[in-house]
């Protein structure tokens, strides 16, 4: 699930004097795939994210990452903060559309 091409080194802002440290792989995959699982369920979600955002082992560039592939691209977010945020607007916008493809199912006569 998680997009073996895009994570593999993380820039810490300005490049000189600076390491380039590597992401965490293994906590990202373990909460991305505990936030898809989740799928609609908000109660899942509420562990999943909770359990992410309490994560020490994290640097931001994982949160930020984790953020990216929840999301499925779009605006890198810049921020660990802002990835947090993204997290949960994502889920709620999935849940929203969730569910207002159920009521359209429902009154569509055919």
């Amino acid at each position: 699930m998680l997009d073996q091409h895009n994570i593999t080194l993380a820039k810490t802002g300005n490049d000189m004097g600076r390491a380039i440290k590597p992401l965490n792989v293994q906590r990202i995959e373990y909460h991305l795939n505990a936030l898809i699982a989740s799928a609609f369920n908000r109660p899942d979600f509420d562990a999943a994210f909770a359990e992410l955002k309490n994560d020490r082992q994290l640097m931001a560039a994982d949160v930020i990452e984790i953020a990216r592939q929840f999301r499925g691209g779009g605006v890198k977010p810049k921020s660990k903060k802002a990835a947090i945020d993204a997290i949960e607007r994502r889920f709620v916008e999935k849940v929203r559309t969730e569910k207002n493809k159920l009521e359209a199912a429902r009154a569509r006569p055919w």
